[in-house]
């Protein structure tokens, strides 16, 4: 278990080359590749945007791992980061691999107004809390005969035998702060002023300690070696002989590699022991290391601290196993007096998507802007769309472009931007399903007895197609001309809606009481998705589900690829459905606007002029 002891600021994750597992040695370690002629290697920066406050990595290896921390998770599965919420009181400091896709993270959680300590447990799904009971918990290790050990504040440890938790008796008050165990079933937990436990045939007993410095680590190879780090040591103690290793500056943490070799992390750098003595890490580069994972010296997670004043979605990620990466954010601002929101993405593939930039202030008359990406740059040029908000667009597979805004229907014919018609205000969304057979949704103010009409061009002029009553439409969505669907809002309350036009007749449905509903989209006739204010609902081609959604805020747009991949964004980030379930990409930032490329690209629209882009090469 390797844990970072504070994060006060935003953090850069470097790929190169670290988990907990303890080899039956009484010889110091020796790194098999530390020599002289080792070349020296490269950090190079993985792809990741989220939390600052990450805590401990654990895994077997790189398709294989999580990262834990304040209120969040973070897997990855050698392509993609999962981003997955936890509640909102939960504070994690520790986790632990008990097999494949199998782990037990520890830490605290606010419980009916009781702050008390947790134990969280996923097996491939969900995750799910096991333990909650007592003071705070800090650390967790396990031991080959599948028992699982916690500790934590005021000398708290808990033990699974396989069957059940409980709490055992330490013999101390005094506050733990990790815990290791050997391979032949040698546990060690190590806390303030020298605290020294060890386990060994069920019964916990205290070891003679060379220091009263509270002690943060602990890394077990038998009873007769293992190393302790304190504050601003790291001890060692060898065939009954304490000894004080010699390390610049204050330590962190110790840890050990899946190859058995040795670390230490100080604010003086990554030191690895060669050949009994330890080294600066030639590849620790020049940001301060504070938390590390990996298999061996030359395949290494590092958290680095970037900067107080770097907010963690400038991150600039570089291509390398996945990809999670800021493409733009120089969608020009319309004056210095009000910032750009991505309002609108669509595309025809990840090598040609456009995105509106449009102001947001009502009754304003100022243009939005469109831009393309061709898979690597933007275009230099910006056409204005209209003098006035835009709110959605789409590409058709023949390249034409399409936008709704405050001024009606707009299309792009030979690089310039024109009206086609629809005078009425506040279009809030569009499906084409030719250039000459668009449908448009409108956010009314209750025209012809209608607070939600929609119209159809037909490449000539619009006209009404069909009228929701009651809800102010915010989106439309067609997979035939038979098969359309509406999402809203009814003013001045929290509740809203779908409806289902069916080239003849319209009906409302009848799902129970919803939120506000934001959008529509599908990739099938029996697999359509439906967001809102908290809400995701899915249609399998026989009944509506409400889903559990990422986000109890209002989530704006969702773009549904298949029938195991969609994506959503809103007020609390990016969300990718997969598995079966939703779970978070992004919560750094909040997003208005998505769209994705026939191959799962993902594109992500947000303020200031903000795209992202998730997905493979």
């Amino acid at each position: 278990m390797f844990r970072l002891s504070t994060c006060r600021s935003t953090f850069l994750i470097m790929m190169l080359v670290l988990t907990a597992g303890c080899s039956d040695t009484t010889e110091p370690p020796s790194n098999p590749n530390g020599n002289a002629d080792t070349p020296s290697l490269k950090w190079i920066s993985l792809p990741f945007i989220g939390e600052a406050s990450i805590r401990a990595a654990c895994g077997t290896n790189f398709s294989d791992f999580f990262m834990v921390g304040n209120k969040y998770t973070y897997s990855f599965n050698g392509h993609n980061w999962i981003v997955n919420r936890m509640d909102p009181q939960v504070y994690l400091e520790d986790i632990w691999q008990v097999g494949a896709q199998h782990y037990l993270a520890v830490g605290r959680e606010w419980i009916d107004s009781i702050l008390v300590g947790v134990i969280w447990e996923y097996t491939g799904g969900n995750w799910r809390r096991v333990f909650s009971k007592g003071p705070s918990l800090t650390s967790i290790t396990g031991t080959s005969d599948g028992k699982v050990f916690a500790v934590g504040e005021a000398g708290v440890i808990i033990i699974y035998d396989g069957n059940t938790w409980s709490e055992a008796v330490s013999g101390t008050t005094k506050d733990l702060h990790d815990i290791d165990s050997s391979e032949n079933g040698i546990v060690l937990a190590v806390g303030n002023s020298g605290t020294i436990l060890r386990f060994d045939n069920g019964v916990w007993t205290s070891l003679e300690s060379t220091t009263s410095e509270d002690l943060h680590s602990v890394v077990c190879f038998s009873t007769e070696l293992y190393y302790v780090g304190s504050t601003h040591d790291v001890f060692s103690f060898s065939s009954g002989t304490w000894t004080v290793e010699n390390l610049p500056g204050d330590v962190s943490t110790i840890l050990q590699l899946h190859d058995s070799s040795l670390m230490a992390i100080s604010d003086g750098g990554l030191y690895e022991m060669l050949d009994g003595e330890w080294s600066a890490f030639s590849t620790s580069g020049e940001l301060p290391v504070q938390l590390a994972w990996g298999m061996d010296r030359t395949n290494l997670v590092a958290v680095h601290i970037e900067g107080k004043d770097i907010a963690p979605n400038t991150l600039r990620a570089h291509n390398y196993l996945a990809e999670f990466e800021v493409i733009d954010n120089n969608i020009p601002k319309i004056s210095r007096s009000f910032s750009d929101r991505v309002s609108g993405l669509a595309g025809q593939d990840k090598n040609r998507v456009l995105a509106i930039g449009s102001h947001q202030e009502w009754m304003i008359s100022r243009p939005s802007r469109t831009r393309w990406y061709n898979g690597s740059s933007w275009s230099s040029t910006l056409d204005a769309v209209d003098n006035g908000r835009i709110f959605a667009a789409q590409v058709l597979d023949s390249g034409d472009a399409f936008a709704v805004g405050d001024n009606g229907l707009f299309g792009e014919i030979s690089g310039e931007w024109h009206n086609l018609d629809i005078c009425e205000p506040f279009v809030a969304d569009l499906h084409a399903f030719s250039s000459d057979d668009i449908y448009v949704a409108i956010e009314a103010f209750h025209i012809d007895g209608c607070d939600g009409p929609v119209y159809h061009y037909n490449g000539s002029n619009a006209q009404p197609s069909f009228c929701e009553p009651d809800l102010r439409l915010k989106s439309v969505w067609g997979y035939s001309q038979d098969s359309i669907y509406v999402a809203g809002y009814r003013l001045g309350t929290s509740r809203g809606g779908i409806g289902h036009f069916d080239g003849t007749n319209y009906q409302f449905l009848d799902l129970g009481e919803l939120p506000d509903m934001y959008g529509v989209h599908g990739s099938s006739p029996d697999n359509v998705f439906a967001v809102g204010r908290g809400a995701i609902i899915h249609f399998d081609g026989d009944e509506w589900t409400r889903m559990t959604a990422p986000s109890e805020n209002p989530i704006y747009d969702v773009w549904v690829v298949n029938s195991d991949h969609a994506f959503a964004v809103g007020e609390d980030g990016a969300f990718i459905f997969q598995e079966g379930s939703w779970s978070i990409l992004d919560s750094t930032t909040g997003f208005w606007s998505v769209w994705a490329a026939p191959d799962g690209t993902g594109f992500f629209g947000g303020d200031d002029g903000a795209v992202l882009r998730y997905g493979l090469d």
